[in-house]
């Protein structure tokens, strides 16, 4: 491994050593300790309905190239979970893309078209639930703020290019091969706009994710045995936004001191600091569960 690839894990190990540094230790085992079961589980279980969802919407995303079945989509969905484990940026969702040129002669810049339409979706709705942080949650910090801000003007872009031709866009790039991989996301992204009613639906089931998954953190919160208000939620997917800074190995570190830093005057810091393990794990676990699929799809 070179020392490009190193760096990034360098540097979540040198965070994490920091957070430790930093927090009561005993505290935080003692959270562990008297952790609700309840709760804890019902966080877990919520991760279902999540990757359901997610491969569901995917469903919807390629339905004008081909009709792939649902049980199939989870399964992708979760073997690119796994890779994403040991990929940078999610590029492990790329697998999607492979799938469907080795078995369904979809072409490949088609196929990561969807991918990138796919990834664009869920910034939208990321951006668009931290930008609501302004209207629920009072006292918005300076770094809270400046992401408000920025989510702000990317909401303005995304209208901007939701409502505009992007055809005209595709003599811009000059790059041949990246031009080819331009032309097949704006021809991808303009035949789903077309069908209004599939873009709504796409756009409503990439929100309903990140709100169950807000819920998500909400009940990590509740496994602690701490009350918290439900609105304040609205802050974690700011510390998801920080934690896409490209200096840490996806995000783990940058996200927890993110976390960290939003609730401190919410919640005792030792125990921000066991949610953002918990919210680790909630990647782990798909992860982990993907591992059965990946060789069977990876071998195509």
């Amino acid at each position: 491994m070179n020392l490009k690839k190193l760096i990034p894990i360098i540097v979540s190990a040198a965070i994490f050593i920091v957070i430790l540094i930093n927090i009561d230790i005993p505290q935080l085992i003692n959270y562990f300790k008297n952790i609700n079961f309840f709760f804890l589980i019902t966080s877990f279980l919520l991760i279902i309905p999540v990757v359901v969802i997610n491969a569901f919407r995917y469903v919807k995303i390629i339905s004008k190239e081909h009709n792939l079945p649902l049980n199939t989509s989870i399964k992708l969905t979760l073997a690119g979970a796994s890779l994403n484990t040991i990929m940078p940026s999610k590029f492990g969702d790329l697998i999607r893309a492979y799938y469907l040129k080795k078995k369904k002669k979809i072409g490949l810049n088609r196929g990561i078209a969807s991918i990138l339409f796919e990834k664009y979706m869920d910034l939208f709705a990321l951006f668009f639930l931290s930008f609501l942080s302004i209207i629920f949650i009072k006292n918005l910090n300076n770094t809270s703020f400046a992401v408000v801000i920025l989510c702000f003007f990317f909401i303005l872009l995304s209208f901007f290019l939701f409502f505009i031709d992007l055809n005209k866009l595709k003599d811009i790039v000059k790059l041949n091969k990246i031009r080819e991989l331009t032309n097949e996301l704006i021809d991808f992204t303009e035949r789903i706009k077309h069908d209004f009613l599939l873009f709504l639906y796409i756009i409503s089931l990439s929100l309903l994710n990140w709100f169950l998954q807000l819920i998500q953190f909400y009940f990590f919160f509740s496994a602690f045995n701490f009350k918290i208000n439900p609105m304040l939620m609205f802050l974690v997917p700011i510390a998801i936004i920080i934690g896409m800074v490209p200096i840490s190995f996806n995000g783990v570190g940058i996200r927890d001191s993110a976390l960290i830093f939003l609730f401190m005057n919410y919640a005792p810091v030792s125990l921000v600091a066991g949610v953002g393990i918990l919210a680790t794990l909630r990647n782990v676990i798909p992860a982990v569960a993907g591992l059965a699929f990946i060789r069977k799809y990876l071998k195509l």
